[in-house]
Formats: structure tokens, C-alpha cells, sequence
């Protein structure tokens, strides 16, 4: 079902796991505390479910769990939820193309299960010094980009999919750069 929390407390997973089977309601600056252990939250509905900034405190769950085929919208603009450790796809889309709004790997933090049918749709950044294919698409296409192992653990890369054609697409050369230089962050 839903939660509702109207405080200007928040709700403390600390190692715990919460189960969304509907809406998160929180008003007067409420906030779940999910940055902390093996905190997890699994995201389970069969309608659009939506992530408001704040929903988490310093925007980070550790461990966030996919399992809605009608997919998870971070809501508003310049909304950026941070996954800890793991995001867990086991069913549906993440979307983040509300302006300004990310999606965010921290150092050491991963994927799982991402394929054609569950990928990131918008914007995703990674930071740190780990090798990262960004699970990213649009629509139906996946189309997962790759990075090598950048050389500090600050390093940050954004990565989003066009389906369109390169506006230089006449100048290879030209293009290869553009391209180069949009996954490196050059």
C-alpha cells in the first residue's frame, strides 16, 4: 500500500527492507533514511511509482530494487537519487529525463539485470574508478554504454541515449570525436 509520513522525521530502514507497493506520502520534510548498512528498497506496483526529491536522506538508498513493469519516474526537476551500492532490475524502467534530474552510481556501487527489457531511460552518472557499462535506452531500445576505469574515485561520468542520428554524421572523423568525447566527459 502506501506510506504516509507527515513529521519532519524520517523513517529509518537501517538494515532493514521496505517493500512499496504503492505511493510514498511525505510532507514537512520526512525522509527515509536508507543510506545506512544493507538498507533496501524494492519498488513493487503495477502503475507508474514515482521518487520525489527528498524521498532519502542525501539522496541515497544503498540498495533499490525494480520489480514494476510500469516502471519508477524520479519526479520534479533537479532530482538526483544515488544508489549506494546496487539497483537491482528485476522488472520495468527507470526514468529520469525531468529536467536536470540523474540517476547516480557512487564509488563502488553497481548494477544488476539490466537488459532490453529493464534499463535506466534518461541521464546516469557514475562516480568513481571502477570500469561501467551504463545500463541506458530509450523506448525499446537498450543501449548500454561503456567506460574504462577512470584514474581517481571523484571522477564522474554522465551518460544518456539519443535515438537520432549524429548531427555530424556527413564528417566521420568529426563524429567519432563527438562521440568519444561525450562518453569520456572531455
Amino acid at each position: 500500500g502506501n506510506i504516509k509520513n507527515g513529521s519532519n522525521k524520517y523513517l529509518d530502514l537501517n538494515t532493514f527492507v521496505l517493500t512499496l507497493e504503492g505511493k510514498l506520502l511525505f510532507t514537512n520534510n520526512a525522509v527515509i533514511r536508507g543510506n545506512v548498512g544493507t538498507s533496501k528498497m524494492i519498488l513493487k506496483a503495477s502503475s507508474i511509482q514515482t521518487i520525489a526529491k527528498p524521498t532519502f536522506v542525501d539522496n541515497t538508498i544503498n540498495y533499490l530494487q525494480m520489480e514494476n513493469p510500469a516502471g519508477v519516474t524520479l519526479e520534479g526537476t533537479n532530482n538526483e537519487l544515488k544508489i549506494g551500492n546496487n539497483l537491482n532490475f528485476v522488472v520495468g524502467k527507470f526514468t529520469t529525463t525531468g529536467i536536470g534530474n540523474l540517476l547516480t552510481f557512487m564509488d563502488d556501487a553497481n548494477y544488476t539485470g539490466a537488459d532490453s527489457n529493464k534499463f535506466i531511460v534518461g541521464k546516469c552518472k557514475k562516480i568513481g574508478n571502477d570500469p561501467f557499462v551504463f545500463p541506458i535506452g530509450k523506448d525499446s531500445k537498450f543501449a548500454p554504454c561503456e567506460i574504462s576505469a577512470p584514474q581517481q574515485n571523484t571522477d564522474a561520468f554522465i551518460a544518456e541515449y539519443f535515438a537520432a542520428s549524429h548531427p555530424k554524421q556527413n564528417k566521420k572523423k568529426e563524429a567519432n570525436i563527438y562521440a568519444h568525447n561525450k562518453a569520456t566527459g572531455r
